[in-house]
């Protein structure tokens, strides 16, 4: 049976209360819903729809799909768990994906090849496949008594653990040798130290050549003033020279006047 609308629940309890068939009282709500009865339905009524509305978007239609390997899972999660690792070198000459074809992953010391953590990746992947623990991964998850990635990873991540102590035992052994047979390693501090005095002796020469770069257009800014202030002597000099030349013609013609005048004066 359907429900019945809220506009409608006045009206039948109207009928109701007319008929005698039920022996009803009055509601307390029956009068102010009749005088002020709802004009909507409560309820949502449910659309019918003949066709699908989703339209599918043709925006990456054409767009290359992204291709996703095994290998990347077990990649990011091993560096997310190990950041460290990226700070050691990297023989980028090696990373060519081939790998899983030139060596076997049974397991993840391979020989020629430095232990890392794609070589995690590949072993974890060839547990499961980091190349040397994402490889031995994925070579265990694919053998006949497969394992999980979570089993493989913490296979190959305990095999990776073992041959990083063991790197380490053999680099502390060969520095002590180096040692006892007299080398002197540099401190880090040295190290900063040095580079630090190079650093401020490279400032000096170039602050040095600076200054007499500067010092040199000094000098051919100075020039031309004082050029200019050579011309402007020369032609006061000049001007002097005009007038003193003048004076000398006026005394002379004045002198010659006055030798007139006393001759006129005698005769």
């Amino acid at each position: 049976m359907a429900a019945a609308k809220a506009t409608n629940v006045p009206h039948r309890m109207s009928r109701l209360l007319q008929s005698d068939f039920l022996e009803l009282k009055q509601p307390a709500w029956y009068r102010p819903v009749l005088n002020r009865a709802p004009t909507w339905h409560l309820a949502k009524m449910p659309c019918l729809q003949f066709q699908p509305t989703t339209k599918i978007s043709r925006k990456h239609l054409f767009k290359p799909q992204k291709i996703v390997y095994p290998e990347d899972r077990l990649r990011s999660r091993f560096y997310r768990n190990h950041p460290w690792e990226l700070a050691r070198p990297k023989i980028i000459i090696e990373n060519d994906a081939m790998d899983f074809l030139r060596y076997n992953w049974n397991t993840l010391v391979q020989n020629g090849r430095q232990t890392d953590g794609e070589r995690f990746v590949v072993y974890a992947e060839i547990l499961l496949i980091k190349y040397s623990v994402v490889q031995r991964a994925v070579w265990l998850m694919n053998q006949t008594d497969p394992l999980s990635e979570q089993q493989a990873y913490e296979y190959a991540c305990q095999e990776f653990y073992a041959v990083r102590a063991h790197e380490e035992i053999e680099s502390r052994i060969a520095e002590d040798e180096a040692r006892a047979y007299g080398t002197s390693f540099t401190s880090y501090i040295e190290i900063g130290m040095k580079l630090q005095t190079e650093a401020i002796e490279r400032w000096r020469e170039r602050a040095s050549r600076e200054t007499a770069i500067m010092a040199q257009r000094k000098t051919a800014v100075v020039a031309p003033t004082e050029l200019e202030s050579l011309d402007v002597t020369t032609e006061n000099t000049e001007e002097e020279l005009v007038k003193v030349g003048v004076e000398d013609n006026s005394n002379t013609e004045e002198a010659s006047e006055n030798d007139t005048e006393n001759k006129s004066d005698s005769t």
